[in-house]
């Protein structure tokens, strides 16, 4: 939780903001900011059809024997794999087809995780009784997910769904008791604003190896995984400033201060 510890030791002086040393069993903050100042806003949201192409990837990076998510990003697997009832014949074979050709013809050809930023907020702002509203160059993926939609609606979208709406709760609530105090901080310690619109947040079940990203082309955007070990409780709340400050350009100010120093 390095953001949450660096703002924090930046928030010291707040009134009502105390640091204490880590201990997993017990809270880093212990109070929220008598005085609050301007803070991000936070919109969450679960995204049929990002969810199901997260997945899909997910499961054909799993298939594949590929291993690479980071510590923070691993969840519970049993979880995530458990679907609401057995699959019948048919929808295994629509799944298994599915996943195959994702790595034949996405996986394998490019860099890691490069296909789900590209085409990330067009899936992600597709209503789930809608079809995403891609590019034709991203015609297989369109296709791909049209294929996998019907039997990942009746077998694993419910529990996903649920989680992701739990997870959702859990940081709203860390928000509306944190956020006061670490919001303005972060401004302040970066040198930036916050953005005037809400950063979205889409919960997935799967948000690559590092257990989320942030995408900027249609404005501020995190997606996060509701169950990745490195979003949750506490480490949540550090995540979601993290990509905060990433979805609302707030690093200009270092990077141009690192980019200067470089060049003396």
């Amino acid at each position: 939780m390095a953001m949450l510890a660096f703002l924090l030791l930046a928030c010291a002086s707040c009134s009502g903001i105390t640091p204490r040393p880590v201990d997993p069993s017990t809270p880093i903050l212990v109070a929220v900011c008598d005085n609050p100042g301007e803070s991000p806003r936070f919109a969450f949201r679960s995204s049929f059809w990002l969810n199901l192409h997260n997945y899909l990837y997910k499961d054909a990076k799993r298939r594949s024997g590929i291993d690479d998510d980071g510590p923070g990003a691993r969840g519970n697997m049993a979880a995530d794999t458990a679907s609401e009832r057995p699959l019948s014949a048919d929808e295994r074979e629509t799944w298994r087809r599915a996943v195959r050709s994702f790595h034949d013809n996405l996986l394998v050809r490019h860099s890691r995780d490069s296909i789900v930023i590209h085409i990330n907020d067009r899936i992600a702002d597709a209503t789930e009784s809608g079809d995403p509203a891609l590019a034709p160059e991203d015609s297989t993926v369109r296709d791909l997910l049209a294929e996998a939609a019907p039997v990942y609606r009746a077998v694993w979208w419910p529990s996903h769904e649920r989680r992701n709406r739990q997870w959702a709760n859990a940081m709203e609530g860390l928000l509306a008791h944190y956020l006061g105090c670490l919001g303005p901080r972060a401004a302040a310690v970066f040198r930036s604003e916050w953005p005037p619109v809400p950063i979205r947040v889409d919960a997935s079940v799967y948000a690559n190896w590092f257990g989320a990203y942030t995408t900027t082309a249609a404005g501020p955007h995190v997606t996060m995984s509701s169950d990745a070990a490195g979003n949750l409780e506490l480490y949540g709340l550090e995540t979601l400033l993290h990509e905060g400050v990433h979805a609302a350009r707030m690093l200009r100010s270092v990077e141009s201060a690192l980019a200067a120093s470089g060049n003396r």
